[in-house]
């Protein structure tokens, strides 16, 4: 019986080339990377070339992260480039649907990226300090610890939500705000092709954009239906 059809990744090319970035810079081959990622290392090779290309469609999160550990890099080193990656549907004899932007709450509740008063957020890059960036990041695994303390998610699971998490943050401060929708739709849409459960990845993000909203060092424009 044929397995049900993955979306495919599209924008790979991006994080390709940041992957291959990172092992250049740790001085390591291809053939020794494929070692390292426990493949055979006379074929395996091309099975990295064909990744760092961006011809790879469905790289998976383990692949990723053995990747980055082999080069000794985390995945704050490539978060920028994960708000770069899009989804397209598979081709389906079936009608198209319109793609969810997020997945469906409870009665009562707004299908929508942006919370109910309509909030884009963007940024003043020069008036915020690392220091203080980061300080908001934790601010939002804080809070998204306790969304995750009553779940039941493996430990890979709780890792990729929090790496998630890191990756809107990043996403928010890099965006101007007519893009930040869009490319908080792309984020999401990434990691639930991973597996991860699209309702709590919306509820995390809003959190992470009500938290950078509350700042003095954000500019916040509302859009009122």
């Amino acid at each position: 019986m044929p397995g049900k059809k993955k979306t495919k990744l599209q924008g790979l090319t991006a994080l390709g080339a940041k992957l291959k970035e990172l092992r250049l810079a740790a001085n390591i081959s291809q053939m020794k990377l494929a070692e390292l990622l426990g493949l055979n290392p006379t074929h395996g090779y091309k099975y990295i070339l064909r990744l760092e290309k961006g011809l790879v469609p469905n790289p998976t999160l383990r692949t990723i992260t053995g990747y980055l550990k082999a080069c000794n890099a985390g995945w704050q080193d490539i978060a920028d480039i994960l708000a770069q990656i899009d989804l397209t549907p598979s081709p389906e004899p079936k009608a198209k649907t319109q793609p969810l932007l997020v997945a469906p709450y409870q009665p009562g509740a707004k299908a929508s990226l942006q919370d109910r008063t309509g909030i884009q957020i963007g940024i003043e890059k020069s008036r915020i300090s690392k220091e203080k960036f980061w300080q908001l990041v934790q601010k939002a695994i804080d809070h998204a610890y306790l969304e995750l303390r009553p779940l039941n998610l493996s430990p890979n699971h709780r890792r990729a939500v929090l790496t998630f998490i890191r990756s809107v943050c990043l996403t928010i401060i890099n965006s101007q705000p007519e893009n930040l929708n869009t490319r908080l739709e792309r984020l999401i849409n990434l990691w639930v092709n991973q597996g991860l459960d699209k309702n709590l990845l919306v509820r995390l993000q809003n959190s992470c954009l009500k938290i950078f909203a509350a700042e003095e060092t954000v500019s916040t424009l509302l859009h009122r239906q």
